[in-house]
């Protein structure tokens, strides 16, 4: 029995202490951070450990709810009962609610507002409690918590419609929003992008006139990385996943093999991250790194396998999320997610149905690209497939003789038929490549069964990728070269920009100056359109006058602006425009020397000066093109000293520089050079090169349609190419073309004060861009200079022709022409007056003289006013300071006095 009473006593002191300990467990003290704000000042903003209290009036009950956290913040409290046992807030820190209008005391827990009485809302640790009265929150969320870095992150700002009848979340529109080392605003739906730029944590926050600052949310960017692979053929030396740096990572300092000097390449560049890679496994080296200041770009031409005796060098290609970019390894910068395959190969091939054919019989030549992905080619359309043969100047290579071309199909097939035996390549032309190269090649040979009397005949045929195209030695067909251009113009006379309408003017006023073409033409350009396309003013404005007068418009008053006057504004007492360029002078000479102005003039003078200095030792003017422009503008000024000796040494260089297909490189360069040789008083068809003349060149670039450049998927290069053949053709330089105008009174540059408040762009600053070194009037680069079609690609104003995207690009072709570093524009200041200066904007000088003297008395009339004001904020700025002082001296008396309290 007494054992029993024992078992029965123990299970039940058990029970009870289990019993008090979950009591005690349940009334623990919770951490929560509590936020009292009202309209006007913040009561409380802390963490607040709570303790149970009576759950409502008169309760024995004790929990731990959000009405104890309130009564133990210190603050008074005015709880309302009428629905006891449900208190509600009336009044906090004396700050009462207004009934029945408002405002009221609204509570949210973890920034959801809520509909429970706050002494029956139980409370957990870290819950987030906030009462306001009389103003609203904001709240953020991040789409992203964890992106990589360089990656954006959106974020959404809400702000909360206190409004009886609303009560609900909306978004925050002109919401700022603070990252830590920048600030952004929210655009119309509440939200705005911010980029991660390292893998440092950061948080965000957001801010609105008249509602709380929001919740912080935290950040943390991962690192961005990159798949890569590295391989020769069926062999993979390197596939692994790479952290990239850090987004914001300074440049990395590279040198070439065996060079002293370094270049300084992005940090996240395929060639950055692939020297990480290569100082950190033993699968590869990279053994020979060239640098290429022509085309301003790494290149790796080695790269040593660990399993492999000798190196791989000369064929190092690389693929970028599918694509082969048309830039260098150090140009590419890669991102979170990129795929990149190095591989050593080319990018393409040509493939024959047959490596040996006979005359008149067909072959089938089939395009195709690498896939580096399953290490295979295959079939490719859109592709230019020609049969060559080698140019015999082995410095002219990249300029094959054209046998016969033909696009691809849609099976990446083309068919031809050759009638004469020989052995030939056959390759795929370079894309956008000013010259007629083809790469790779594959070699065919043609043979003769019987004795062939035929010539070099390319025969249609009726499958495959098209017809091939004939190759003889003809002449363009200058009637059909007119019809196009005709057919071209636009309804006001246009041939849609500047640059294409001044050349077309001049084509057209060659022929027939006064035809309904050419009057149109000329009736567009009375109107005076602006003739500046952005990047060299005195090019755009030689270039202009030149198709004024060709049309027998006088460059002085035949249009509302003076282009004579223009040009000598830029002259700087040796030359005109930017020192460092020369193009510039060679057209303003041109155009000077029949408006008047003779070999007496000084400023004529100081120009051939100046055109002849820059002359190579060659004899050139930094290739075919411009050499041809200076001979058209030195030759009627031969009476000059060293003029005629100037164009012999360029005479010589274009006979060197001539190709054995006849031609000067390309379609532009030799129309002009065919002008350059009808200005020396030689005849083009005398210049032959293996039976081939300048002429035949151009002519195996005319179309059925009459215009050049047949090939060309841009009407635009077409219209310019056939605008600079039709002079060359009739053998007319553009003196030849141009009219003559009797010279007016020079006119003087004319100084403007610091008070004049318009000023003339031109004679403060032709542009706000800095000039290439070289300008051209390439198609791809609208610079009216040069005839230069040119690989290189620069943005200009609105005349840049975009290429067609293309699924494959070539490797970097060494371009004729590097551009200057295009700045910003700086303003400039004079006196107290600031003048931004914006590229091709003609700003009028002011005229009257009562308008100066206004100008000054309201200068002199501000300055009494700032003086004034400076007086008052003056005398404030003094009443704050002594305020500052006089209550610093006061608070630190109150301060010693306590101290001495509580130390006696």
């Amino acid at each position: 029995m007494k054992n029993n009473l024992f078992k029965f006593g123990f299970v039940v002191v058990f029970f009870l202490f289990f019993l008090s300990a979950g009591e005690a467990k349940a009334d623990a003290p919770v951490t929560v951070h509590l936020e009292i704000e009202t309209a006007t000042s913040t009561l409380f903003n802390d963490f607040i450990t709570v303790t149970a209290c009576p759950e409502s009036l008169g309760s024995a009950t004790t929990t731990i709810n959000g009405m104890c956290a309130l009564e133990q913040s210190g603050l008074s409290l005015e709880m309302s009962w009428a629905w006891a046992p449900a208190g509600w807030v009336s009044s906090i820190g004396g700050a009462s609610e207004v009934a029945p209008a408002g405002p009221y005391w609204l509570w949210f827990s973890d920034l959801n507002l809520s509909n429970d009485a706050i002494n029956q809302h139980p409370l957990t640790a870290e819950k987030n409690l906030l009462f306001v009265l009389g103003v609203s929150p904001l709240k953020i969320s991040a789409s992203n918590f964890s992106p990589y870095d360089g990656a954006t992150t959106t974020i959404s700002v809400w702000q909360f419609n206190s409004d009886v009848n609303e009560f609900n979340w909306e978004p925050a529109s002109n919401a700022t929003i603070d990252f830590g080392w920048g600030a952004t605003t929210t655009d119309a739906n509440g939200q705005a992008d911010i980029t991660a730029t390292s893998t440092t944590p950061f948080s965000v926050s957001a801010s609105k006139t008249n509602f709380l600052t929001s919740n912080y949310v935290n950040i943390t960017p991962q690192a961005a990385q990159t798949k890569i692979t590295i391989r020769d053929g069926a062999t993979v030396v390197f596939s692994g996943t790479v952290a990239l740096p850090a987004s914001n990572a300074s440049a990395v300092d590279i040198a070439p093999t065996n060079a002293s000097s370094t270049v300084a390449v992005p940090a996240r560049s395929l060639l950055s991250v692939l020297e990480i890679l290569d100082a950190t496994q033993n699968e590869f080296a990279i053994t020979d790194l060239q640098y290429s200041s022509d085309w301003d770009s790494f290149y790796i031409k080695c790269i040593t396998i660990t399993t492999k005796i000798d190196s791989l060098c000369n064929s190092w290609q690389y693929n970028l999320n599918g694509v082969n970019p048309p830039v260098g390894i150090d140009k590419s910068v890669l991102k979170n997610g990129d795929i990149v395959f190095l591989y050593f190969g080319n990018q393409r091939q040509v493939t024959l149905s047959t490596a040996v054919a006979t005359i008149g019989a067909s072959f089938t030549a089939t395009a195709q690209k690498y896939d580096p992905v399953n290490n295979a080619y295959v079939a490719s359309t859109g592709f230019i497939i020609g049969v060559t043969q080698p140019n015999p100047n082995p410095n002219d290579w990249w300029n094959p003789i054209e046998i016969a071309t033909s696009t691809a199909d849609a099976n990446g097939q083309a068919v031809f038929t050759i009638n004469t035996a020989g052995i030939y390549n056959v390759g795929i032309k370079e894309y956008g490549n000013i010259y007629d190269s083809y790469f790779p090649l594959t070699t065919l040979t043609i043979t003769a069964p019987v004795p062939s009397s035929g010539g070099s005949v390319i025969l249609p045929t009726a499958s495959g990728g098209g017809t091939a195209t004939v190759i003889s030695s003809p002449k363009v067909d200058l009637g059909k070269a007119i019809d196009f251009l005709i057919a071209k113009q636009g309804a006001d006379g246009s041939y849609g920009s500047s640059l294409q309408t001044d050349w077309a003017a001049i084509a057209l006023a060659s022929t027939n100056p006064n035809g309904s073409a050419a009057q149109k033409t000329k009736s567009y350009l009375l109107a005076d359109p602006d003739p500046l396309i952005g990047m060299n003013p005195v090019s755009d404005y030689a270039r202009r006058a030149m198709a004024l007068m060709s049309l027998n418009i006088s460059p002085y008053d035949g249009t509302k602006t003076n282009y004579i006057k223009k040009i000598i504004s830029l002259y700087d007492g040796q030359q005109f425009g930017d020192a460092s360029l020369y193009n510039d002078d060679i057209f303003a000479l041109m155009v000077l020397a029949k408006a008047g102005y003779t070999a007496d003039d000084e400023i004529i003078q100081n120009a051939v000066n100046f055109i002849i200095s820059k002359q190579q030792v060659e004899g050139s003017w930094a290739g075919t093109d411009l050499t041809a422009a200076a001979i058209q503008a030195l030759t009627p000024l031969s009476s000059l000293t060293e003029v005629t000796s100037a164009l012999e040494k360029a005479r010589n260089f274009l006979a060197d520089a001539q190709a054995t297909n006849g031609g000067f490189g390309n379609t532009y360069a030799t129309a002009w050079a065919m002008q350059a040789i009808a200005a020396l008083g030689e005849n083009s068809s005398d210049w032959q090169k293996n039976g081939q003349t300048p002429e035949s060149y151009l002519a195996l670039s005319q179309g059925a349609d009459g215009g050049l450049e047949k090939d060309n998927t841009y009407e635009a290069n077409r219209i310019w190419a056939t605008s600079y053949a039709i002079p060359a053709i009739q053998s007319k330089p553009w003196f030849n073309i141009m009219q003559n105008f009797s010279k007016q009174a020079e006119p003087a540059l004319v100084e403007i004060s610091v008070n004049e408040i318009n000023i003339a762009a031109d004679e403060i600053a032709t542009s706000t861009l800095e000039k290439l070194d070289i300008a051209t009037s390439s198609p791809e680069v609208l610079i009216t200079a040069s005839s230069t079609e040119s690989s290189l690609q620069i943005k200009t104003v609105e005349e840049k022709i975009e290429p067609k995207t293309v699924d494959v690009f070539p490797e970097p072709v060494k371009p004729r022409v590097l551009s200057a570093k295009i700045v910003s524009p700086e303003p400039i200041n004079m006196g107290n007056i600031k003048i931004e200066k914006k590229p091709n904007q003609e700003i009028t000088q002011r005229e009257t003289a009562p308008a100066d003297a206004a100008i000054q008395a309201s200068v002199q009339d501000n300055g009494g006013m700032a003086w004034a004001t400076a007086k008052e904020k003056i005398n404030t700025m003094a009443k704050k300071v002594l305020y500052f002082v006089t209550d610093g001296v006061a608070a630190a008396a109150a301060l010693i006095l306590k101290l001495l309290e509580f130390v006696l």
